[in-house]
């Protein structure tokens, strides 16, 4: 296998700084690039013009934190001890912003962490966080102004809980945004460093709560997208009759048989807006990087923790479910010196996006790491990396029989009186794997019955092939290599 191209025959004089675009529960087709998509990304776009858009990029557990640690440590979420939404990235622990330390780069972080401790953070260089509702208040980051305090507190107030729809713009400045004051805070990074004519290599994370519930959105993005130009939900007949308890569960749980069609296309419609105001933010860094004559030495990746099922199978938001609709994550990457405007089909995972960054840095390999560096794909010289990839999930909860599920489906009322809207979250949990080898996708969960699909024949997975005597081969052939398969 050829070996990638190294900053310093790339023509670079050190090695080069790293942006990192990170969202949050994006869907791998929203990008304008990918084709038929109500959003328009223009600017990803362009980013995905001058580099290489990774076409089948999965995550190995799609929820927040769980997906972060797998990024930064190059290992699964259990090897993380991450399968639930905990915080585990200490300071001077096995993961990326280690080694970039060690390796002499200035470490930032603009928006949303979900992956290091405040110790850790206490380490970078700059820092100025962001939450679902806005400025966070830390003794390492700049206080928000009067007007970030508005906002978090009208989003504390008068934003419902979970998937809900809000129909009215979020009032204020736009400016004032967390997307758009967190961008402001990463071209101030930016600029001291240009101003300062820093020896050394900088790491940026700059990473966005958007699409992430909830959704809110200043004007002129509220308004983007006509509502009634959304699909609304899709597929309910997989979760009314043929797919998995635990979908039904969270149906209810999320009270979606109450929300009116009117609520689900407000929320994909805010879900698009967000996806655009997030572009836009992307634009301006991209245009700061040129302006400021940094562009031509850095590398510059895009991508996001997980999906969303945006009405697909008669839901919203996310699960420990482990369908396409949250796996496939888009991932673009730029590189000085790259070819351009490529697309590769390689299979590859977010375990693997530490080992490749440190593989084109030039850094030596972690050897903690279970992923492995894709670095040839990006140069062009390979379109194959992974022949599989697994998934897991569990929320780190035990698994409850498909009667007590049913049970606590009947008793809704009763469980949010008793225990608040948690109460769904708390019962859907036991480990869910998923083995993806092409053609074929299986998903096994230790309480409800497998599920087998044919991606190339049904990319939204809505026949289960796992019941027809044909298939029996095939699913227990995948049975066996995921068995003999571990993420520990």
């Amino acid at each position: 296998m050829d070996k990638p191209v190294s900053p310093a025959s790339a023509g670079l004089d050190r090695r080069p700084n790293v942006v990192f675009i990170f969202t949050d529960q994006h869907r791998a087709d929203m990008l304008s690039c990918t084709g038929e998509t109500p959003v328009r990304t223009p600017h990803l776009d362009r980013l995905a013009a001058g580099g290489t858009r990774l076409t089948r990029a999965r995550c190995t557990t799609p929820l927040c934190m769980p997906s972060r640690t797998t990024y930064f440590t190059g290992c699964s979420a259990r090897r993380n001890g991450t399968l639930a939404n905990e915080i585990r990235l200490n300071a001077g622990g096995a993961h990326l912003a280690t080694r970039l330390r060690e390796a002499g780069y200035a470490l930032a972080l603009a928006g949303k962490n979900h992956a290091f401790t405040d110790d850790e953070l206490r380490q970078w260089d700059f820092v100025e966080l962001y939450h679902m509702h806005g400025k966070e208040e830390k003794d390492y980051c700049s206080p928000p102004t009067e007007a970030e305090r508005a906002v978090a507190k009208w989003r504390q107030e008068c934003v419902p809980f979970f998937e809900a729809a809000v129909h009215e713009p979020q009032p204020g400045r736009a400016e004032d945004d967390p997307a758009i004051a967190q961008t402001d805070h990463a071209l101030r990074f930016l600029e001291d460093q240009a101003v300062e004519g820093a020896e050394h290599p900088f790491f940026l994370w700059l990473s966005y709560e958007a699409p992430h519930f909830p959704y809110v959105l200043p004007e002129p993005w509220f308004s983007r997208h006509d509502p009634a130009r959304m699909p609304g939900l899709m597929d309910e007949e997989l979760w009314k009759n043929v797919g998995p308890v635990r979908l039904r569960l969270q149906h209810a749980g999320l009270r979606m048989d109450e929300m009116t069609d009117t609520d689900i296309r407000r929320v994909q419609a805010s879900y698009c807006g967000m996806i655009e105001l997030v572009d836009e933010q992307v634009g301006r860094v991209l245009d700061a990087l040129e302006r400021l004559k940094m562009r031509e030495n850095t590398l510059i990746v895009f991508v996001a923790d997980h999906g969303d099922f945006w009405g697909h199978r008669g839901l919203i938001g996310k699960s420990n479910a482990l369908y396409e609709d949250l796996l496939r994550i888009p991932t673009i990457w730029s590189l000085p010196g790259q070819v351009e405007g490529r697309t590769s089909s390689a299979i590859i995972e977010n375990t693997d996006f530490t080992p490749t960054l440190l593989d084109l840095l030039g850094l030596d390999p972690m050897a903690s790491a279970q992923g492995s560096s894709y670095a040839t794909v990006l140069q062009g010289a390979s379109d194959r990396h992974r022949d599989f990839s697994i998934g897991e999930s569990s929320l780190g909860l035990p698994a409850l029989t498909v009667d007590e599920l049913e049970a606590a489906v009947l008793r809704r009322d009763e469980l949010f009186s008793q225990e608040g809207p948690m109460w769904f979250v708390n019962r859907i949990g036991g480990l869910t794997r998923s083995l993806y080898r092409p053609p074929y996708k299986l998903i096994t969960h230790e309480q409800d019955a497998s599920e087998l699909y044919d991606l190339e024949n049904d990319p939204g997975e809505r026949e289960n092939l796992a019941a027809q005597p044909a298939m029996r081969p095939v699913l227990g052939e995948l049975l066996r290599q995921l068995e003999t398969t571990s993420l520990a």
